[in-house]
């Protein structure tokens, strides 16, 4: 029987790790960016357009886009970018059908990363160092997970395999055609995802500074050979240009960024004028965007603590606790046995210096929100593992050859035993509980609603409250469902996702389920049923109550679909007295939070990621006199809005009137309900601002907090034509206050309209 060759082998597990891929594609509901990702690839196919995020490339994405839009899927000009996404997910065909559709593009970089992979291994450590690692590198868990995703993640491990081909080639023959090569595998990389701009550098840098160590003979000559890599900035930039479709813009489009662009600030923007042309404009601003956003940080979870400026630890803890045992067995052991031999040792120094290269790039950042973001690494590790597996298998003992087939044997099962679940698997070490130690898109991606939606039907279940992402549970076939938030205590059905379970434990958020059974849905999705509560909503007291529509951010909130925005928010006593203030809410610290606030004294306040988007403070009766409230809300190049704090006073009984909202664009219609112990029901009335003719009427539910939102009012009452409404809120007797907004997402202009 004749052999398999290499390349038929590679071809094999490939397409085995494939058909494991696409398996898993309609078990998961979609993920947070996936229809960021696939929208804006639709707008670039249909409108030859990119302002959906442009903080990541462009050909990834129309890539992935092709397939929906052959299967009859559409952007919308219209609406906000909320609602452009719903349509695209629910308005063309079963949504089952479309998660395939979005999710199958992502099939080609994984076939390209590891073809990538297989090329470089065997052109740089041997055949059967390729092979390996091509079997490693289909059967790890989290490989498998985000290739079955409409992510960038591995499209950028196909990028830097790209380049390490290429690296390799130049590595061969140092010329100026190589070093051209390498330009172009280095620009594909950046057109993959932005991380490779740094990644790849910092990785070739290494690996030759080994390559230089192992060879002294050498050292001069190879040396000499750098100045041919002159030529690889010119050529990389001109495969980015390529990219971005040969575009020229002006300097003018990036002022925003300049801060964030930092050296080519300082170099061009500063000393040219804003009209000068600049190509590939959008890549820029992206830089700029993608700089801005790593910046002002973001919210991320590690071992049970949240932070917005992430851990230096963060990604060596992600990879530890994402990647089988028993890989890492292969690897470190595979050292000592590599270590034995001369060439094997050099190059296991190589691959293991090039990807700790990639992980000191990406360990400074304050994007801490999942292994993904180094999963280009697994290009470099799995190598290392290979050739610890070669050297393992070429020992004289026999335990230790066996020693090897066993490791290999325990890593497959390990990513057999993860299926479906491959992107959120956690190893060993974090076996039972392994939202103690990561959420975010490490195991928790808004993944599991369509397992919810299975259980909630089995059950029976009539009525749930959930907190598990941005879904139209509706369109999805749930129940009646209604809204649940950390600190109010409901009873129920009660179903919370993992991530915010556990960042909301960090500050004693969700100890009222403490008593209570819990089902776990998938990896990500926790399941209570709550017989009574003890506690009720927001309720009068002898005490003033002011409201702050709007509570303060800490830094920029928002999410990559749409507007990145930071609320400004201080409270100021300007009397003579020392006032005690009660806040519902106080950035990252629990409720109820105290302030002493002397005269003269300024405070600023937030409330933080999973609490209510406002504040009610509570004073001493009489007292309000002496405070003042700001609320900025400030949002991308928009004019600041101000948004006044509301008395006790201007809380109405029974109904409140809105004149003369504006109606041509995303309407956001904002309820509170003082003395609300249970859930409130809510009618709202449009009436033609002209005429006081009845346009449409819906009811609603407050929760059990006394407050209601809806952030497009337009899809409720579609027959408005943007004519101005007045608008009625009708509270069952109780005291209620309103407000509205009217959002034109394409100018950045916001109405804000006020009860009279």
């Amino acid at each position: 029987m004749r052999r398999l060759r290499p390349a038929t082998l590679a071809a094999l597990l490939i397409t085995i790790g494939t058909l494991r891929i696409a398996s898993t594609w309609t078990t998961f509901s979609q993920t947070t960016d996936e229809a960021t990702h696939i929208g804006a690839g639709l707008q670039l196919l249909q409108y030859h357009e990119y302002e959906v995020q442009p903080e990541n490339p462009p050909l990834p994405r129309i890539v992935m886009a092709a397939a929906p839009l052959a299967g009859g899927m559409r952007w919308s000009t219209g609406g906000n970018s909320y609602q452009q996404m719903h349509d695209m997910l629910y308005g063309h065909g079963k949504y089952e059908r479309n998660l395939v559709l979005i999710r199958a593009g992502n099939l080609l970089f994984f076939i390209l990363a590891t073809a990538a992979l297989f090329v470089w291994a065997r052109h740089e450590f041997g055949e059967r160092e390729a092979v390996i690692a091509v079997l490693l590198f289909t059967t790890q868990p989290i490989i498998l997970g985000y290739s079955g995703l409409a992510t960038l993640d591995t499209a950028a491990t196909a990028g830097l395999g790209v380049a390490m081909i290429t690296f390799s080639c130049w590595l061969r023959k140092p010329d100026a055609a190589r070093a051209a090569l390498l330009g172009a595998g280095y620009g594909f990389s950046i057109l993959m995802k932005f991380s490779c701009i740094g990644y790849v550098p910092a990785a070739c840098a290494a690996m030759y500074a080994v390559r230089l160590l192992s060879d002294p003979a050498r050292r001069r000559e190879r040396l000499r050979a750098l100045a041919t890599l002159l030529i690889v900035p010119l050529v990389t930039f001109a495969v980015i240009w390529v990219g971005y479709a040969l575009t020229v813009g002006r300097l003018s489009d990036l002022e925003h960024y300049q801060h964030e662009l930092g050296l080519l600030d300082r170099l061009l923007l500063s000393h040219l004028p804003p009209s000068t042309p600049m190509p590939a404009p959008k890549f820029f601003r992206g830089i700029g965007g993608l700089l801005e956003l790593d910046h002002a940080g973001f919210q991320s979870y590690l071992f049970g603590h949240v932070r917005t400026k992430g851990w230096r630890m963060y990604f060596p803890a992600a990879i530890g606790l994402k990647t089988t045992l028993a890989f890492f067995a292969l690897m470190l052991v595979g050292v000592g046995a590599a270590w034995a031999n001369r060439s094997q040792r050099w190059a296991m120094a190589e691959t293991m210096a090039g990807a700790v290269a990639i992980l000191a790039v990406a360990m400074p950042s304050k994007l801490d929100l999942g292994v993904r973001y180094v999963l280009p690494i697994y290009v470099p590790l799995t190598v290392c593992a290979a050739i610890g597996t070669v050297a393992l298998l070429n020992s004289a003992r026999k335990e230790i050859r066996y020693a090897a087939v066993l490791l290999t044997g325990l890593h497959i099962l390990s990513s057999l035993a993860a299926h479906p679940d491959y992107f959120p698997y956690f190893n060993e070490l974090a076996a039972g509980d392994p939202g103690r130690y990561l959420v975010d898109s490490n195991l928790d991606w808004g993944q599991d609603v369509l397992r919810l939606r299975r259980t909630v039907r089995q059950r029976g279940i009539e009525d749930i409250r959930l907190n598990v992402g941005l879904f139209d549970f509706e369109r999805l076939g749930f129940p009646r469902t209604g809204s649940v938030t950390p600190m109010q205590p409901q009873q129920g059905w009660i179903a919370i996702s993992e991530h915010l379970y556990r960042t909301e434990r960090a500050n004693r958020g969700w100890s009222w389920l403490d008593p209570y059974a819990m089902t776990r849905i998938g990896m990500s999705i926790r399941l209570y049923y709550v017989p009574q509560i003890s506690t009720a909503g927001m309720i009068d007291s002898p005490d003033e109550k002011i409201l702050l529509p709007i509570a303060g951010t800490i830094g920029l909130v928002g999410a990559p679909v749409g507007v990145w925005f930071r609320v400004d928010q201080t409270i100021r006593n300007i009397g003579p007295s020392r006032i005690r203030v009660k806040l519902s809410a106080c950035g990252t610290n629990p409720p109820p939070c105290l302030l002493e606030l002397g005269p003269g004294r300024v405070e600023s306040l937030a409330s933080g990621p999973g609490k209510p988007p406002f504040i009610l403070v509570t004073i001493p009766r009489g007292t309000a006199q002496q405070l003042t409230f700001s609320t900025i809300v400030h949002a991308a190049n928009w004019p600041a809005l101000n948004v006044p704090a509301v008395s006790e006073n201007e809380f109405q009984p029974d109904r409140i009137l809105i004149p003369t909202v504006p109606t041509g664009a995303r309407l956001n219609l904002r309820v509170w309900v003082l003395a609300s112990s249970s859930g409130t029901p809510i009618k709202v009335r449009l009436y033609s601002s002209p005429d006081g003719r009845l346009i449409a009427e819906r009811q609603f539910t407050a929760d059990h907090a006394g407050y209601l939102s809806n952030g497009d009012l337009g899809h409720e009452f579609p027959g408005l034509r943007g004519e101005p409404v007045n608008v009625e809120v009708e509270s069952n007797g109780a005291k209620v206050w309103a407000m509205m907004s009217t959002t034109d997402y394409r100018t950045g202009n916001i109405v804000l309209s006020l009860p009279r």
